[in-house]
């Protein structure tokens, strides 16, 4: 995630371990989790509590929150 003021870029917030996440396409589309791993662009996701279990997404589907 990026943060963008008059045109440039002021802060970035990488995909690490324990951040939480929105999944913005695919199956999951509008769930939200935390990060468990990342490895070769997969991320394995405990999703929130209302959504439930763990899941396996390209993390190119994922922005932090």
């Amino acid at each position: 995630s990026v943060y963008i003021s008059n045109n440039k870029i002021t802060k970035h917030i990488s995909l690490d371990s324990g951040k939480s996440v929105f999944i913005f396409s695919g199956k999951y589309q509008g769930l939200n989790g935390k990060i468990d791993s990342i490895k070769n662009h997969k991320a394995t996701i405990t999703l929130s509590k209302s959504s439930g279990g763990k899941i396996e997404i390209d993390s190119s589907q994922l922005f932090v929150i």
